[in-house]
């Protein structure tokens, strides 16, 4: 699934009333039961990913609500439209990742291959826990210049320089609530 399906989803998700339910299961942390309040994180709120244009590819953005819960290793990504319809569920573990849509479950190698599948551009899911809980200032981290200056009201950016192999992206999040 390319941004441009991830975009058609959410516009088709927040107009029909009468979606298929997507049913993923419990983050894998969760079900192995090694899940301890200490051990796991939640955060929710809004991310809106812009990505710049890239050879014949157009600029295209996507915002949506999220649920991010677990940890670097395992862990659960939901996303929704901002009217509160699930449109994709991510799963992983060291060993693997599955997507879950309205058409099924998708399983990947590992998740960067299933975020640059699904994005079309590489994010580091697992990096964000850490940018996410990091203390305010600013800091490079795989690629991107992380700002956590505004942290403190729940707002992170990042973002990612063009380069030949890559567009640019940025990523903005704003947090509802974290619980450690």
């Amino acid at each position: 699934m390319s941004v441009r399906a991830l975009l058609v989803a959410v516009v088709t998700a927040g107009l029909t009333a009468c979606a298929t339910p997507i049913t993923p299961p419990p983050p894998a942390a969760l079900e192995a039961g090694a899940a301890h309040s200490a051990e796991l994180a939640r955060w929710t709120g809004h991310l809106s990913l812009r990505l710049q244009a890239f050879g014949p590819e157009p600029a295209r953005g996507v915002s949506l609500t999220f649920d991010l819960q677990g940890q670097p290793g395992s862990g659960a990504l939901d996303l929704s439209t901002p009217l509160g319809t699930l449109v994709a569920s991510v799963r992983w573990t060291p060993q693997s990742a599955s997507l879950y849509t309205a058409d099924g479950a998708q399983a990947f190698d590992t998740l960067d291959d299933l975020v640059a599948r699904v994005l079309g551009e590489p994010l580091p899911v697992r990096s964000l826990m850490h940018w996410l809980q990091a203390p305010p200032g600013e800091f490079e981290a795989e690629g991107w210049r992380v700002d956590t200056r505004e942290s403190a009201n729940g707002v992170v950016v990042a973002h990612r320089s063009a380069s030949p192999s890559a567009r640019g992206a940025t990523l903005k999040i704003r947090l509802d609530r974290t619980a450690p």
